[in-house]
């Protein structure tokens, strides 16, 4: 039985730096969602692209295929920003495909996250968010069903978070 985390948390609380050190150190795939907004085709260019269902759909749909494929192989680590109904749809429904599924919400103060994002567009892959957008995310991150994640306290090195998350491999 393979294993499925799922990391979940604001932007800049360190999914994507503890999600590629996981899959290093254990082997595992790793898959962002942000990669499928960058790969799907929009299929309306006249709204934003939060607004544009059908493409959001295909995003997801795109992403769970893409979790399914690589759990025949492996360990996954799948993350995302998941402060949506559809993403805790997807999450359930990842259930069924017999994983060990561990489910981890990174919880950051908010000043910090800012400076993470900040510190993170002076490199090759930049956070493409605002100030307004990450206190939007935190608003709907304390709105998110937490029953069944374990939360993490993000507000520390990669390294005590990665030691904190690995209590529960």
């Amino acid at each position: 039985m393979n294993k499925l985390i799922v990391l979940n948390g604001i932007q800049g609380s360190g999914k994507t730096t503890l999600g590629e050190f996981i899959a290093k150190k254990h082997n595992f795939k790793f898959i962002k969602i942000d990669t499928f907004y960058e790969k799907v085709p929009r299929v309306d260019n006249q709204v934003e692209w939060f607004e544009d269902i059908e493409y959001r759909e295909n995003v997801y749909d795109a992403f769970e295929k893409a979790i399914t494929d690589s759990l025949k192989e492996s360990g996954v680590i799948i993350e995302a920003t998941g402060v949506d109904k559809r993403f805790a749809g997807l999450v359930e429904n990842l259930k069924k495909h017999n994983v060990r599924m561990i489910k981890f919400l990174l919880k950051i103060d908010e000043d910090l996250a800012f400076e993470r994002v900040t510190d993170r567009n002076k490199t090759d892959h930049p956070i493409k968010v605002t100030e307004d957008d990450l206190k939007y995310v935190v608003s709907k991150i304390d709105e998110l069903d937490t029953s069944g994640y374990t939360i993490i306290d993000a507000n520390q090195a990669a390294e005590d978070i990665y030691r904190d998350v690995l209590n529960y491999f």
